[in-house]
């Protein structure tokens, strides 16, 4: 098409209040449409900011946020001041899906799936997700299926060899992956996770300032999954910074590696017996409480409520206790849990948005996002104004004091 022809007006927009999309969006849409529909083709020009300003009737700041978009998605490209129509179309380069594929059923999978479906919905294109069921042969045909017309995949890693391999033997033949939630260490591979670092450095200060520097004690994997390495990382640093030297005295580790994590399901029965065997060796080794725990996940907190159930102890009053992951029945156990909140769907979105862009040819070197986290502090971790017969009847089997000392606000 001629530079001079202009395909795009005012009509084009949906202006009316409670539109969907905002008005860069839609112009950005109309523009990409044009393209995939053969109205212009690779290396057209397409019309000036100015020109597509008058077109749509819109501020130059409008137009600039619609082909800012349009660049990172790598549908447009620039040429000193002129705008051109990238040189290969954006279906062609996806084989028009964006795959994620997942290895268990759980609420973290839905939540990233969720995110990855937003973004390929964003851009119109279609979204894949595929249950490989803890399978490594599945997830190995799926990934090295030579053919398929996949590309490029969305993944949540684990650490152990022939994991590696199929990953490896895929970025061999050029595929494109993201790992979400965390990376493996020596692999060169786009990443986006939650800053778990930051999460449990917060998390483990509140519990030293709440309790005045009574040592926090550690519950769960150091380092599997992944993501437990920063999470164990930040407890250290708080710990630390507090004073303390001998960490290991307070690490009560959950013997698990990612391959026998692999095959297993978070929050099945055996997983929180698991936790609850590991939080009750802590209460067995410290003499008398109270205990200060941080842990490693909302499920191993699950596991320290079993031991604490089991040793009459009552949670928010003879242990205080922090989780990580905020899953929605935080707020539902008999003591509320503190916890740490992770955008898990945002972390599915950016990474479909990171795969996308490397697929587009937009970002070609490894990119690693780490996505603010947030402590919802609840009763767990700084305990009650008063706690109830009937509370500690259901939660201890013996009645509680019938003074309780007043506990303030959290810092």
């Amino acid at each position: 098409m001629a530079s001079g022809d202009i395909l795009f007006n005012p009509g084009q927009l949906n202006r009316n209040s409670g539109k969907s999309k905002p008005i860069y969006y839609q112009i950005g849409s109309v523009i990409r449409k044009a393209i995939e529909s053969g109205q212009y083709q690779p290396g057209d020009l397409l019309p000036s900011r100015a020109e597509l300003v008058r077109c749509f009737a819109v501020e130059y700041r409008t137009v600039n946020a619609a082909l800012d978009l349009l660049e990172q998605e790598g549908v447009i490209r620039y040429e000193d001041k002129e705008i051109r129509v990238a040189n290969k179309s954006p279906r062609t380069i996806l084989n028009n899906s964006l795959v994620y594929v997942y290895w268990v059923r759980s609420l973290f999978h839905i939540s990233i799936s969720e995110g990855c479906r937003r973004f390929a919905r964003e851009v119109g294109i279609e979204f894949v997700s595929l249950d490989v069921s803890r399978s490594l042969d599945h997830f190995a045909a799926i990934i090295n299926r030579k053919e398929h017309a996949i590309n490029g995949f969305v993944i949540i890693p684990w650490d152990f060899p022939d994991f590696r391999d199929v990953i490896q033997q895929a970025l061999d033949r050029k595929m494109k992956i993201v790992f979400v939630d965390h990376d493996l260490p020596g692999m060169e591979v786009s990443s986006v996770s939650a800053d778990h670092y930051t999460g449990a450095y917060k998390a483990t200060t509140h519990l030293l300032e709440r309790h005045h520097d009574r040592p926090v004690h550690y519950v769960g994997s150091t380092s599997a999954p992944g993501s437990c390495r920063g999470r164990y990382e930040g407890w250290a640093a708080a710990m630390a910074d507090h004073g303390f030297v001998d960490l290991d005295a307070y690490v009560c580790e959950t013997p698990r590696t990612d391959k026998e994590l692999s095959g297993a399901l978070p929050d099945s029965a055996e997983a929180i017996n698991l936790h609850k065997t590991t939080a009750m060796k802590l209460f067995q080794s410290v003499a008398s409480g109270p205990y200060v725990i941080f842990t490693s996940a909302d499920n191993v907190a699950r596991g320290v409520y079993e031991a604490a159930r089991e040793r009459k102890l009552a949670v928010g009053r003879d242990v205080f206790v922090a989780g990580y992951g905020d899953k929605p029945f935080c707020t539902k156990l008999p003591v509320p849990l503190t916890s740490v909140f992770t955008d898990d769907e945002k972390v599915g979105y950016e990474a479909m948005r990171i795969l996308y862009n490397q697929l587009m040819g937009v970002a070609s070197n490894p990119v690693h996002r780490v996505l603010p986290v947030d402590l919802r502090i609840r009763q767990s971790s700084v305990g009650f104004s008063t706690i109830s017969p009937k509370m500690a009847n259901e939660y201890t089997g013996r009645n509680a004091p019938k003074n309780d000392t007043a506990v303030k606000s959290a810092k």
